[in-house]
C-alpha cells in the first residue's frame, strides 16, 4: 500500500480511473476510483470524502468530456427531433454528481475498512 497524500491519491486515481473508463463502463470506473484514491492514502488522512472527492471529479471529467463530445448514437429521424434542452443538462449533471459522491463513499468506505484490517493483520 502506497502512502499518498489525499491530493495525490485523488490525482492518480483520476488518471487511472478515466484510463478505465476507456476500456469499460464508466460507473465502474467511479467505483474503482473512489476505492483506489482512499485505499493508497495515508492512514491518517484516509476518510471515505477522499474516495466521494475522486469519484465526483472523475464524474464530472466523463459527463462533459464523453457527453458533449460524443453524443448518443440514434437514428436520423429521432436526432433531428432533438433540441438543446437546458433544465434535462442540469438535472442530469446534478444526478451523475449525486450518483458519483455516493458510490465514490461508498468504496472508499470499503477501502478503509480493507486498509484497516490489512494493517492490524
Amino acid at each position: 500500500m502506497s502512502d499518498y497524500s489525499a491530493s495525490s491519491a485523488v490525482f492518480i486515481s483520476v488518471i487511472v480511473g478515466f484510463i478505465i473508463s476507456v476500456f469499460f463502463d464508466g460507473i465502474f470506473a467511479i467505483v474503482v476510483t473512489g476505492f483506489m484514491a482512499t485505499y493508497i492514502t495515508r492512514s491518517e488522512e484516509r476518510h471515505t470524502v477522499v474516495g466521494a472527492t475522486a469519484s465526483l471529479v472523475l464524474g464530472v471529467l466523463i459527463f462533459f468530456l464523453y457527453g458533449i463530445f460524443g453524443g448518443p448514437e440514434m437514428p436520423y429521424r429521432i436526432a433531428s427531433l432533438v433540441s438543446v434542452d437546458l433544465g434535462s443538462f442540469i438535472t442530469g449533471f446534478i444526478i451523475l454528481c449525486l450518483l458519483s459522491i455516493g458510490l465514490g463513499a461508498l468504496s472508499g468506505f470499503i477501502a478503509s475498512k480493507a486498509a484497516r484490517n490489512k494493517v492490524s493483520n
